[in-house]
């Protein structure tokens, strides 16, 4: 129970963030002399294009993880509208080396 409301509040505040991040300038901040160390200059461009094959991270042919799906307020009844809400799905991947902690969070 206590991981649940810990995952939870993580998710959360993951989603807040966003809205106390500045905002993103209208024009890319690298200049052609100015770069970020990645092979495509214009980071909107990069979003765009990709990862650079040679760049690509090589993973293991086997990985320890595990996928759960929370229910976020369980107490709570959805209403008919979200009838596609299975709940927030979550995986768990662990490594041996010491890694920064990341959220994916589409949309």
């Amino acid at each position: 129970m206590h991981l649940k409301l810990l995952i939870v509040a993580v998710c959360l505040f993951a989603l807040a963030t966003p809205v106390l991040a500045a905002p993103v300038p209208a024009t890319p901040m690298v200049s052609s002399s100015d770069t970020y160390g990645y092979p495509i200059a214009d980071s909107y461009d990069a979003t765009i294009i990709g990862t650079p094959p040679k760049l690509m991270p090589v993973y293991p042919p086997k990985m320890r993880s595990r996928q759960l799906t929370l229910d976020v307020i369980p107490d709570r009844k959805k209403p008919p509208i979200f009838f596609y809400d299975k709940g927030l799905k979550v995986t768990f991947a662990w490594q041996k080396e010491r890694a920064p902690l990341i959220f994916l969070i589409a949309g």
